[in-house]
């Protein structure tokens, strides 16, 4: 059993169980990380038919979820240790160029790396890819400086497609609603007769 292990298996909530780094490719981050923004984002396409009201609704999958990763850090010691362990996702991912074009980003190689916070965890994101890593930034006049590093989820594509079902059985109308569908009706009709 790992480290990761037994935090995944322990954390129930940020109360009673605070923790204050993320760790990517199992290494903790210096200082306090904040994850901000993270979600589980679905697409839908939604289809109108012409005139008519509403649309129906096909679920043809998941998006990836685009994230932020703060980092504060307020001694020495902590500048040096995220010296090293940012450096990982300081480096370009590798362009793999094919018959058929560039390759999609894969595992390994400055691409995707493994991520772990509870936030995430809870949303299913395991690995993820740096969009942006941004300037520190002095937040605090007692000497905090955070940095900010864009995320994005990294989940490989699957076959999703399917149309939500509305229940089986139409709603039966009691007599009421009959009797007044039906008074209506009669009403409509001897007016629509009158206008004629």
């Amino acid at each position: 059993m790992s480290v990761l292990d037994g935090l995944t298996s322990q954390w129930r909530n940020p109360l009673d169980h605070p923790i204050d780094f993320v760790l990517v490719n199992r290494k903790p981050s210096p200082g306090r990380a904040v994850v901000e923004g993270a979600s589980d984002p679905r697409k839908w396409d939604e289809r109108r038919g012409f005139a008519l009201g509403g649309s129906t609704l096909f679920y043809t999958g998941f998006e990836q979820a685009h994230f932020s990763v703060k980092i504060s850090l307020y001694t020495p010691a902590q500048w040096a240790e995220w010296f090293v362990w940012v450096a990982p996702l300081q480096k370009k991912p590798k362009r793999v160029l094919t018959p058929d074009g560039v390759a999609p980003v894969a595992r390994g190689d400055f691409g995707a790396f493994d991520i772990w916070h509870p936030f995430l965890e809870k949303l299913g994101i395991k690995s993820a890819v740096v969009e942006d890593i941004l300037q520190p930034v002095l937040t605090d006049e007692t000497g905090e400086w955070t940095h900010e590093i864009k995320m994005i989820s990294f989940r490989n594509p699957k076959p999703n497609f399917a149309e939500p079902k509305a229940p089986d059985a139409p709603a039966v109308p009691d007599e009421n609603e009959i009797a007044i569908t039906n008074l209506v009706t009669e009403n409509l009709e001897k007016l629509a007769r009158l206008t004629k």
